[in-house]
């Protein structure tokens, strides 16, 4: 059911006891898949991710959870987020990423 072949998939576990994947394809689309056995089902739910904007297709994704709802971040108007990495979230609500410079920056 995915477009193209998987660059990225990241697991994350949820309330019930289940797993989610957020999977990123060299298409450069974005899906959330659920395993439904972990609900007694044999199939898997796979739910396009359509705001998702990476920086490039090869950029790893960060998943966040949040009392059940799964985001991916991307900060789209950082126009100098390195395509081989992804944000940092800190403590305080910013983030922190590698610049295409190799430079360290702190995002408010």
């Amino acid at each position: 059911e995915l477009d193209s072949e998987v660059i990225w998939a990241v697991a994350t576990a949820d309330k019930s006891g289940g797993l989610r994947f957020v999977v990123t394809c060299a298409s450069g689309n974005a899906y959330t898949i659920e395993p439904l056995i972990s609900r007694g089902g044999k199939n898997v739910d796979v739910v396009p991710i359509t705001e998702y904007l990476p920086r490039s297709k090869v950029q790893p994704p960060l998943v966040m959870t949040d009392d059940g709802l799964l985001e991916v971040v991307t900060l789209a108007k950082a126009s100098d987020l390195s395509p081989l990495s992804h944000p940092v979230p800190t403590s305080e609500g910013r983030y922190v990423y590698i610049a295409n410079n190799g430079d360290l920056v702190l995002w408010d």
